[in-house]
């Protein structure tokens, strides 16, 4: 839990996000080609975080690290491929094994996501990184783009909003 504190401490969350230097962490086992294994983050570090006294100190940072993924100049689809596997993780912890209780009103950056998404749609398609492979069927051979559109469809199963709506 301490990894999270400083990168709160140091105003890094969203490089502890993605997992970038020394926020790096490997996992014991192995988990593909992915830039993070963002379960095991959730499961060992971010909901017994979340589950201390340090909850609210997460609370008011979490939505504003998720948009400065929205904005991460070095690669864009990273920071939005980032965005929806922490979203994915919040609303399966919250609504699914029920492992932490904070909720959060997301809802407020719902329309810069999908403002992002509509810009950059196009290079998300041709993007094959990571689950984005051709060989992952459940991308529909559509880049990181299938990808968040099952992140999209999971994130709702989950109880979590409708991002993607008929706009997109």
């Amino acid at each position: 839990m301490e990894i999270i504190a400083e990168s709160l401490r140091n105003k890094e969350l969203p490089n502890f996000l993605i997992g970038l230097g020394k926020y790096k962490r490997v996992p014991p086992l192995d988990y593909g080609n992915e830039p993070n294994f963002y379960a095991y983050w959730w499961r060992n570090e971010i909901e017994p975080f979340i589950n201390s006294e340090n909850r609210e100190y997460f609370a008011a940072n979490f939505p504003q690290a998720l948009i400065e993924l929205l904005n991460y100049s070095k690669d864009i689809n990273l920071g939005i491929y980032t965005l929806f596997s922490h979203l994915v993780q919040y609303y399966y912890s919250l609504n699914i094994n029920k492992r932490i209780t904070l909720e959060l009103d997301l809802k407020p950056i719902i329309p810069l996501i999908k403002e992002t998404l509509k810009i950059h749609k196009k290079n998300l398609l041709s993007d094959k990184r990571w689950a984005g492979e051709d060989k992952n069927s459940n991308n529909n051979q559509m880049g990181i783009w299938g990808v968040i559109i099952v992140a999209a469809n999971d994130i709702v199963k989950f109880g979590g909003p409708n991002i993607l709506g008929d706009e997109i």
